[in-house]
């Protein structure tokens, strides 16, 4: 009896990224033979198209579902794959591309590609926050301002995010006061900075959380309520370096799972995986769920 081709499907984000991303079926086919797989390989149209085109992939049974994209791409087709443990495979092709790195993924599509027929994977960590899944981080305050900036200027990548930066660095913080409870403790705080990842990495290699893991079962978060000029221009040196800030107004914690409440009825904006998000409540819930997505990954 022949053995049963291996059906992979490829979904492409065009708009990852600088955008026009393509993915070519004949680079594709000179590494998954003809012979051993099935191919399907489906490029966006429109946002909508990639919890579409996961979705099916999930019906065919699909043993490998490959997100061609950013890290949000990454996310949407996550939400799919794991609920049915299919195994995830990436080829970055986003801004930051913080799970690909973190992952050691090469940027090349090639190598990329290589990685993903020799099929070793990770059982790794995921977050949720008020049931919205995020791989990498989540954040309030500066960081959230960061993405709701970049999501509006027409530029990508770096200089799209240095000049989403500017704005965040010259903006007024407006600052809210929070609770956060978790395990046996609670703290009212008005953060400048409130970060929770669950990879040890933002994006471009920077990153608050240097020592955070993804597959430990816990949240790391990082909390700041300075929000004076220099307090900014510090946070971003340390990003750049990669250095772990110690400073007496800076307060970490590792958690599985917390709350935040306002104690205004606002809604929080935030976000998740590199992209904004508004939530209308004035509670979030966040947890860890230990090593429940398997995902491709280069070997360690």
């Amino acid at each position: 009896m022949a053995e049963r081709k291996r059906l992979i499907y490829f979904i492409v984000n065009t708009a990852s990224g600088r955008g026009g991303n393509k993915l070519l079926i004949e680079n594709i086919k000179t590494i998954f033979t003809s012979t051993q797989y099935n191919i399907i390989l489906k490029h966006s149209l429109k946002p909508k198209d990639i919890a579409v085109f996961a979705e099916e992939a999930v019906r065919l049974f699909s043993d490998i579902v490959v997100a061609c994209g950013g890290d949000g791409t990454i996310r949407e087709v996550a939400k799919h794959t794991i609920k049915n443990k299919i195994k995830l495979g990436i080829i970055p092709l986003g801004s930051g591309n913080s799970l690909a790195s973190n992952l050691m993924i090469p940027k090349e599509k090639e190598g990329a590609l290589k990685l993903i027929k020799e099929g070793f994977y990770r059982k790794i960590d995921v977050g949720y926050v008020n049931q919205h899944l995020f791989l990498s981080n989540m954040s309030l305050g500066l960081g959230a301002q960061l993405i709701f900036h970049y999501s509006k200027t027409p530029m990508r990548r770096r200089k799209g995010y240095f000049f989403a930066l500017l704005k965040t660095l010259f903006k007024p913080n407006i600052k809210t006061k929070i609770k956060i409870k978790f395990m046996d403790q609670q703290k009212l705080v008005s953060p400048a900075i409130f970060f929770v990842s669950n990879s040890n990495q933002i994006g471009y290699g920077l990153s608050l959380t240097p020592e955070a893991s993804l597959d430990d079962g816990k949240l790391d978060i990082v909390c700041s309520e300075e929000s004076t000029f220099l307090s900014k221009l510090f946070l971003t040196y340390s990003l750049l370096v990669k250095k772990k800030i110690k400073k007496a107004c800076v307060w970490r914690a590792q958690v599985v799972d917390f709350s935040i409440t306002k104690t205004n009825e606002e809604p929080f904006l935030i976000q998740i995986d590199g992209e904004p998000l508004t939530i209308n409540s004035n509670v979030l819930l966040l947890s860890s769920l230990t090593r429940t997505l398997n995902v491709i990954t280069a070997r360690h």
